[in-house]
């Protein structure tokens, strides 16, 4: 059977990782940008797409939990009462896969995207552009960490909840939503912030939710970390290489590159985030469709606790990150729908866009410059 026969990151690779992602984004730049643009491409251009970001999320191996997932999957001990890194759930699908590791990320990062598409099929919003919107900001968030596979299932979850065709579809969408956390124990923070879809937001409300969240954080730091941080952290090794990844990164965070790197991932989520904000809140022009308002609205719960977690020490920057990734599919989604229909002008579009290509194009180049 086919498998990856590399277990360590080249110059090769990271070259091989620039090249796809520049691939995936130059043909399909104009045509998902330029509002009034259609260049007619055609449904085999468009399943080559699709394919490629398929291949790229299966093969990405710039970051290093590409080989400690490897090293996971190909090490992988059946043994009854034998200690292994991950959720039970990925035990049947190293055993299924017969620890093949191409075959395990195409599973769980393929499964993801599958999730992704039917998620936004579910929500009839383009499937190209939202694609491409995420492949252009995010792709190395989407294909770094199995948690995507969680998000997923979460988000496609939240669609049922959100927009249901039938009394039925609470229960499939709350059916989905529980079984995100046994893909990943992270999303508990966004299962527990799933009512939020039903609390009414105003500008005065949102300003409130922010102070409370912090304050909590700021006030209780404690409590957190005797609660959330001590059950996500039990026996995950994953969030122990983050935090000594991030230690790190806290300290090449002081030269210009590291600066870059950070500021670069910083804005590709906060930028969107508080476009969004200002234009469904602080617009009185804005209508927007309600399933997506509610949507929103978990992104904005989702963030204002991500920031609250900047305040505690640095494992709460580790948990800062990780509860800000789980926002890049729904923060897809609006921006897109947004452009759709007019919200946002195709120039602020391009800038959220290109600021993300930049984030992404850096951390592909900074790949390159360690093997130099």
């Amino acid at each position: 059977m086919i498998d990856f026969t590399f277990t360590q990151g080249s110059l090769a690779l990271a070259i091989y990782c620039m090249l796809f992602y520049a691939l995936l984004i130059i043909p399909n730049y104009r045509t998902c940008t330029d509002i009034d643009f259609n260049d007619g491409h055609s449904n085999n251009a468009r399943f080559f797409f699709f394919l490629g970001v398929l291949v790229y999320s299966v093969s990405c191996s710039i970051n290093g939990d590409f080989y400690h997932y490897q090293d996971i999957v190909k090490n992988y001990d059946f043994t009854p009462g034998a200690r292994n890194h991950g959720e039970v759930v990925y035990k049947y699908i190293i055993a299924f896969v017969n620890k093949n590791y191409m075959l395990f990320r195409v599973i769980v990062w393929g499964g993801a995207l599958v999730l992704f598409w039917k998620t936004l099929k579910r929500l009839e919003i383009d499937i190209y552009k939202v694609t491409f919107f995420m492949v252009a900001t995010y792709i190395l968030v989407f294909s770094y960490a199995r948690s995507s596979l969680a998000m997923s299932l979460y988000f496609f979850g939240v669609s049922y909840i959100i927009k249901p065709n039938t009394y039925f579809s609470y229960i499939y969408g709350l059916t989905f939503i529980l079984a995100s956390f046994f893909f990943h124990h992270s999303i508990i923070v966004a299962i527990a912030l799933t009512p939020v879809i039903w609390i009414n937001l105003t500008p005065k409300k949102i300003i409130i939710i922010a102070i409370l969240s912090s304050a909590i954080l700021f006030l209780y730091p404690d409590f957190v970390e005797n609660t959330l941080m001590k059950f996500l952290l039990s026996n995950n090794e994953e969030l122990y290489n983050q935090i000594d990844f991030y230690s790190k990164r806290e300290v090449e965070s002081i030269n210009w590159k590291g600066a870059i790197y950070e500021f670069s991932g910083f804005a590709t989520f906060f930028f969107p985030f508080f476009v969004c904000v200002k234009k469904i809140y602080f617009n009185n022009e804005t209508c927007l469709d309600k399933k997506y308002e509610k949507l929103f609205r978990i992104v904005i719960g989702l963030t204002m606790v991500a920031m609250g977690f900047l305040l505690l020490d640095l494992q709460g920057k580790v948990f800062f990150y990780r509860i800000l990734y789980m926002t890049f599919i729904p923060l897809s989604i609006i921006v897109c729908h947004l452009v759709i229909n007019g919200l946002i002008e195709e120039n602020l579009f391009k800038k959220i866009i290109n600021v993300g290509i930049f984030a992404q194009m850096y951390r592909l180049l900074y790949s390159i410059y360690l093997y130099l």
